[in-house]
């Protein structure tokens, strides 16, 4: 075959490289991820990315058969594109699936609850926050995001029930509890971060609860993000015989290579209540779409924890939906 045939055959059948252009885009981020946060907010939304990508491949696939006459070969193409495109799905379907947790009940007396939760920092709900959250009468609410307005509006509306409570002036972090806490600690960060360090007594029982809100995923932020992560981990470490709680809003997915680095770092027999919990998100990242796309808050235990109850539930007026626990 001549040089001018391979010209004319590139001419007519270059739209069939279309159908892997999103296969070499989710691939390429996954490289991408490693060495820039761009990188890493993308492969953030990557259940959204697959079935995107696969709703494109079959539109472009239904198009391209009609107006071409080497249907064999476009259908072995369109095949091996979908297949390319399928080899990303379980990085996502097995941190869901299969379903593993099974929950025993036990005496309510013996449980403590918590509810985590980033209410948005403009969220101008709080009557309806206030109501979920007597609604599901957590022991303790750490809530991010939280504004000196709303902590002022969320006492007012809490006192009744809620007589403990904090939120430091610079960063967005703070917490209620019905009972008095042994130790509050707040770790600080530049940029105003920062998370918190709960120690209880509950029914004759220790715990420790790390409120978290990890720095976003920006490329301003990066450094920042690996210092906060590093010394978290530290501390979870140094407290490895007790009852431990981690939990709030990571800015990380459990597709991204830092969330990997982070749970390859925990204590042997920390594991993350989602996983193997079937299909959540608990991040909205464009408002009013209605469609919560990937898991970026995220509750950890350490092994002497045992657990009732694990939810995921509606917030009002934010873009996060918040983290419910039942433990004992």
């Amino acid at each position: 075959m001549n040089k001018y045939d391979w010209k004319k055959l590139f001419k007519e059948f270059w739209p069939w490289l279309l159908l892997f252009v999103p296969s070499y885009f989710i691939f390429g981020i996954q490289i991408l991820q490693r060495f820039s946060v761009i990188g890493e907010m993308i492969i953030s939304l990557l259940p959204l990315i697959i079935v995107i990508s696969l709703i494109v491949q079959i539109i472009l696939g239904i198009i391209l058969f009609r107006k071409y006459q080497q249907k064999l070969a476009l259908i072995f193409t369109f095949i091996v594109s979908i297949f390319l495109t399928s080899l990303f799905i379980p990085q996502v379907y097995d941190y869901y699936y299969p379903v593993t947790k099974n929950y025993e009940q036990t005496d309510n007396s013996q449980v403590v609850s918590v509810l985590s939760a980033n209410i948005l920092y403009t969220n101008g709900d709080m009557v309806g926050l206030a109501g979920k959250i007597k609604q599901l009468s957590p022991d303790v609410v750490f809530l991010c995001e939280l504004t000196r307005a709303h902590y002022s509006e969320l006492i007012e509306l809490l006192h009744s029930e809620y007589h403990f409570s904090y939120a430091p002036t610079s960063a967005m972090n703070g917490y209620f509890a019905k009972s008095r806490p042994v130790s509050v600690s707040e770790i600080k960060f530049p940029q105003d971060q920062s998370y918190l360090e709960l120690e209880f007594i509950i029914n004759g029982t220790k715990y420790e609860i790390f409120g978290v809100h990890a720095p976003p995923m920006d490329p301003d932020s990066a450094a920042v993000k690996t210092s906060y992560l590093t010394n978290l981990e530290s501390q979870i470490k140094s407290l490895s015989s007790s009852k431990e709680l981690v939990v709030g809003d990571f800015n990380l997915s459990p597709w991204v290579k830092r969330y990997s680095d982070f749970v390859d770092n925990l204590p042997r027999g920390f594991t993350n209540l989602g996983e193997g919990n079937g299909y959540y998100a608990t991040w909205e990242p464009a408002a009013n779409l209605g469609l919560f796309v990937t898991a970026i808050d995220h509750a950890f235990i350490s092994p002497s924890l045992k657990i009732n109850d694990f939810e995921v539930v509606e917030m009002s007026g934010s873009d996060h939906k918040g983290i419910f626990i039942q433990m004992r």
